[in-house]
C-alpha cells in the first residue's frame, strides 16, 4: 500500500504528500527518470525496467521528466531513419502503436508513477503531428489500471509535503523541487554544470533542481546563506541533479553518427533517487533530502 498521494495544485505545480511513519528511522525514496527514449532500438530497456522494479520494491513514487518516447520515426520527421524503427512499430499507425505498446509495458509500475512530464521529443510530435503522446498514454494507463497518474509540462514544481500518522503536519516543513526537461547542450567540458548558477538565481525557493535532456549525469550541491525572520543566519543546501539517460547512440553506432561527428562522449546510463528522511541531528522533526545514484 502506498504511503503517498499526489494532487495538482495548478498547471505548474504538483504536491506529493508522504506519510511519515516508522519512527526516527523513517525514509522514503523517490525515483526520478528522464530521457528513457523507450521505443528506440538504442534504449537500455533492461535498465529502465531494473530501476522501475526497484522503485516498486521500495514503494517509491516515480516521476518522468520528458523524452520517455524517442518518437522520431514518423514520416514527417527529418531525423528519422527506417533502420531505427523497431519491428513492432513498422506500420501505418506508428504513434498509435507507441501508445498502445507503452501502456501495456508500463502497467506493472502504474500504481507508483505519480507525474509524467514532456520533453522536446514529445513536444516536437505535438507541434508537427498534432498528437500528445504523453497525454494519450497517461489516459490509457489510468483507464486500464484505475490509477491517477498526472501529466506535467516541460518544467514546473513539485512540492513535497509530509504528514504524520495522526494527520498533522511535520515541523520540518515542505521541500520544493523545480524540474525542467532541460535546455541547450551539455557542454563537452562543463557538462552543463555552469547552468546551476542561472537556475539557482531564477529558482531561489527550490531545495532541489532537476534537469534532463543533455544525457549527462552529475550532482552539484550549492550551499546558501539564509536569514530567518528573526535575523538568524543559517546555511542550507540546494541540490542540482542532472539526470542521466537510457539511450546511448555512441556505443550503438561505433565510429559513425552525430555523437562522433560532434565529439560527444558515451552516455552514462542511469538516473537519481532522492531519499527523504528525518534529520537525526535535530531534536525536532526535520526533513533532509539525500541524492543517490542509480546505475
Amino acid at each position: 500500500m502506498s504511503n503517498f498521494n499526489v494532487k495538482r495544485v495548478n498547471d505548474y505545480v504538483l504536491e506529493l504528500t508522504m506519510d511519515v511513519v516508522g519512527g526516527p528511522d523513517w525514509k522514503q525514496s523517490v525515483l526520478h527518470q528522464s530521457d528513457q527514449h523507450w521505443d528506440s532500438k538504442k534504449s537500455h530497456r533492461s535498465t529502465i525496467k531494473q530501476h522501475l522494479d526497484e522503485a516498486m520494491e521500495r514503494n517509491a513514487p516515480i516521476f518522468f521528466y520528458g523524452d520517455w518516447f524517442d518518437a522520431m520515426q514518423g514520416k514527417n520527421d527529418r531525423r528519422g531513419s527506417k533502420s531505427d524503427v523497431r519491428p513492432e512499430y513498422q506500420s501505418i499507425s506508428y504513434f498509435d502503436d507507441l501508445v498502445d505498446n507503452c501502456a501495456d509495458w508500463i502497467a506493472p509500475y502504474a500504481s507508483n508513477i505519480v507525474g509524467w512530464g514532456r520533453g522536446n521529443h514529445e513536444t516536437s510530435v505535438l507541434l508537427h503531428n498534432e498528437t500528445d503522446l504523453v497525454k494519450r498514454t497517461v489516459e490509457k494507463v489510468n483507464l486500464i489500471n484505475g490509477t491517477s497518474i498526472l501529466t506535467m509540462g516541460y518544467e514546473g514544481y513539485i512540492v513535497l509535503n509530509f504528514r504524520k500518522e495522526d494527520g498533522s503536519g511535520v515541523t520540518g516543513g515542505k521541500k520544493k523541487v523545480f524540474f525542467t526537461h532541460g535546455t541547450g547542450g551539455g557542454g563537452q567540458a562543463s557538462k552543463g554544470v555552469t547552468k546551476t548558477s542561472y537556475r539557482a538565481a531564477v529558482h531561489p525557493d527550490a531545495d532541489i533542481v532537476i534537469s534532463g535532456h543533455t544525457h549527462k549525469f552529475w550532482a552539484m550541491p550549492e550551499q546558501r546563506v539564509r536569514i530567518s525572520d528573526m535575523g538568524r543566519l543559517y546555511t542550507d543546501t540546494q541540490w542540482h541533479l542532472q539526470l542521466g539517460a537510457y539511450k546511448d547512440n555512441y556505443m550503438n553506432t561505433p565510429g559513425l553518427g552525430w555523437e562522433h561527428e560532434k565529439g560527444f562522449s558515451p552516455t552514462t546510463v542511469g538516473t537519481f533517487w532522492t531519499n527523504v528522511r528525518r534529520k537525526k541531528s535535530s531534536n525536532r522533526t526535520e526533513i533532509e533530502v539525500i541524492p543517490e545514484m542509480a546505475l
